[in-house]
């Protein structure tokens, strides 16, 4: 079974890779192609954004025993994907360093229980923090 504690360390440390690589952007360079033929960096930004915002959502659904409410995600979606590129990229580096600022202080009693059934799948924290960072390695690599 993975650890969540490394997990969490691997995904703070994957979080501080991103910052440095985006922290100091500028427009021109947030709007240029990455490496998903859809999005350029601030859309890959804004996608790591809004999925640190979900997935805030998901702490609180697995910490209460509850669903996540999927009726959210659409609004969240398009909140980020409103916002001007340089918007995008500072406010998803805020998102994501909140949501494992959160993460981080939950006790690990408390994170033991964590549960969520989400899509047919149930999930523990281990596997909350291991789909994050699934993402932030796929993403880190678009930009």
């Amino acid at each position: 079974m993975p650890d969540p504690i490394g997990l969490l360390g691997a995904l703070r440390a994957s979080q501080k890779r991103l910052a440095a690589l985006v922290g100091d952007l500028g427009e021109s360079e947030l709007e240029r192609p990455s490496y998903d033929d859809a999005w350029n960096v601030a859309d890959v930004l804004s996608h790591l954004g809004s999925q640190a915002e979900i997935f805030g959502l998901f702490v609180d659904a697995g910490l209460e025993g509850r669903e996540p409410p999927k009726e959210a995600f659409g609004p969240i979606w398009g909140a980020w994907n409103a916002k001007a590129p340089a918007a995008q990229a500072a406010d998803s580096l805020a998102a994501d360093a909140a949501f494992l600022e959160r993460f981080e202080a939950i006790d690990t009693e408390r994170l033991a229980r964590f549960e969520l059934s989400f899509f047919g799948m149930e999930i523990d924290d281990a596997g909350m923090l291991g789909m994050g960072l699934g993402e932030h390695a796929l993403h880190i690599w678009d930009v």
